[in-house]
């Protein structure tokens, strides 16, 4: 839940393709938890997100807001906080970071999803 942990995963909306991929390479959960100004969740971006964008024509220089995931899996707070266990919610083994948010849609924490990192090793 803690957020400094995955600070280096959390970017805004209007950052250009190239800063994602920058910022992709650098951390080692490949997973960016996309805010706008006011810190409220409007998706997430991985590399394979960029790379689709890249096959369809996208640019380097172009913002990301586009070939975000403007629907990703989230989890409020309130009912994180009555379950306090992943194993109590629906979560796909694909997905490695979870936003944590507050009834206004700000993140308030990131969830890391252990069955992902499971799977990774088990890979």
């Amino acid at each position: 839940m803690n957020l400094a942990k995955y600070k280096k995963n959390i970017c805004m909306g209007n950052i250009k393709i190239r800063k994602a991929l920058f910022l992709l390479n650098i951390i080692q959960i490949k997973c960016l938890i996309v805010l706008d100004k006011n810190k409220k969740l409007i998706g997430t971006l991985t590399d394979g997100d960029i790379r689709r964008s890249l096959v369809n024509g996208a640019k380097f220089n172009e913002g990301i807001i586009n070939y975000i995931n403007k629907r990703p899996l989230s989890i409020h707070k309130k009912d994180y906080l009555k379950n306090k266990n992943l194993k109590n919610f629906e979560i796909p083994k694909d997905i490695s970071l979870i936003p944590l948010i507050d009834k206004k849609k700000k993140l308030v924490g990131i969830i890391k999803n252990y069955k992902f990192e499971q799977l990774k090793i088990l890979s």
